[in-house]
């Protein structure tokens, strides 16, 4: 984001990811868990009234580098969720385990 600001400045940009839930994207955009969103004050303000219906969800405005490695950051924290489940799932086939009992636990 900081090189397209800075290679077109007469563009309005505004970097905002989504954090799409696996069973559907229209949940998330109806009723998200949390907002970030980086740019101009003015232009994060004007995105963010096309959400004008959301109502107690974060918004996190942050610069776009802080906002790009956050969304990286959680893409790694829940492909290790992922990963992690997966193999607890092997395990406890190997151990003829009830996986859903296990990872209730967790």
């Amino acid at each position: 984001m900081e090189k397209a600001v800075k290679n077109y400045p007469y563009l309005r940009l505004v970097y905002m990811p989504e954090f799409l839930q696996e069973k559907s994207n229209f949940t998330w955009f109806v009723c998200p868990d949390r907002l970030v969103i980086s740019g101009e004050d003015k232009d994060v303000e004007e995105v963010l009234n096309y959400f004008s219906w959301v109502e107690d969800t974060p918004i996190l405005k942050m610069s776009h580098r802080d906002a790009e490695i956050g969304k990286l950051a959680h893409n790694a924290y829940i492909a290790i969720k992922v990963s992690f489940t997966n193999e607890m799932e092997n395990i406890c086939q190997e151990h003829n385990s009830d996986p859903e009992n296990v990872m209730s636990v967790i």
